[in-house]
């Protein structure tokens, strides 16, 4: 009977030993995976002190898990805003919820070691074992993921800001190309019908205008494709003298066709004395 106490008592122990191995292997594994994970996963006692700072961790913040085991969670983060953490731990130990995620609110800052502060999102979780909560903060460093955002909402407005330009460009050039049509066509219609009688010195004037006119289409045209090659930093604008009054005189011509017709007295009023214009024209 003692023998066979003593052999169901070594089977028990074994088993034992079996399970304690087991679970010691659990552990290993366990930690072996946290340890690995890009993430940085710290946890931290009811106390706020670090008790876990896994290879992630030591990646982005620059410590060596010796350096913070059982440090404050604080020195991981800007003086700033060191109150406010620990009121919002405080609120999340209280509360029902076992997870949460900290920068729901506002963006969760982190500080490195050399002091270099960092954009960051985080979670904390809470477990209670053996009487004792342990709280788990999982962090991502979103430096790059950040710049990367603020740069295509800076390419963003750029591409509106340049798309708006080309809208009041082509509808001010719509403009300006109407103009002169509409004087071309005006002049064209009046020789075409004859309604100053046969043709004459009058009709010649008036084809004068159309030539004048079509140059200046012609011109317009010529500096849609300019203004294109300009962008491209393949062309400089071509400054010269200019005289104000010739300036004014050709304007006149391509519109009093259309203020005529529009029952609109055109006149001008301009001094022979301005000074030139250094300007493209």
């Amino acid at each position: 009977i003692l023998a066979i106490l003593v052999v169901i008592s070594g089977f028990i122990v074994w088993q034992g030993g079996r399970s304690e191995t087991r679970r010691q292997a659990s552990e290993a594994r366990l930690a072996g995976i946290l340890d690995i994970a890009p993430e940085a996963v710290i946890t931290i006692g009811s106390d706020m002190s670090i008790q876990l700072f896994n290879q992630g961790a030591e990646r982005i913040f620059g410590y060596k898990s010796e350096e913070v085991a059982g440090q404050p969670l604080e020195i991981l983060m800007p003086k700033y805003l060191r109150n406010g953490h620990r009121s919002h731990v405080e609120m999340f130990d209280q509360s029902g919820d076992t997870y949460r995620l900290m920068d729901r609110r506002q963006e969760i800052i982190g500080l490195k070691k050399d002091g270099t502060e960092f954009p960051a999102t985080a979670s904390v979780s809470k477990l209670e074992i053996g009487g004792e909560k342990i709280f788990t903060v999982m962090m991502q460093d979103i430096t790059e993921r950040k710049h990367t955002r603020e740069a295509l909402s800076a390419a963003k407005g750029e591409a509106e800001t340049a798309n708006r330009a080309k809208s009041e460009f082509l509808a001010a050039m719509s403009h300006d190309l109407r103009t002169p049509l509409n004087a071309i066509l005006g002049f064209a219609d009046i020789i075409g019908h004859q309604y100053f009688g046969p043709i004459g010195d009058k009709y010649q004037e008036y084809a004068g205008d159309i030539h004048s006119s079509g140059e200046h289409l012609l011109t317009l045209v010529n500096e849609i494709l300019d203004l294109s090659a300009i962008e491209a930093g393949k062309q400089s604008l071509v400054k010269e003298r200019l005289s104000a009054v010739e300036i004014v005189a050709e304007c006149c011509k391509i519109v009093e066709e259309k203020a005529r017709s529009s029952g609109i007295e055109l006149v001008t009023k301009i001094s022979d004395k301005l000074p030139s214009l250094y300007a493209d024209k």
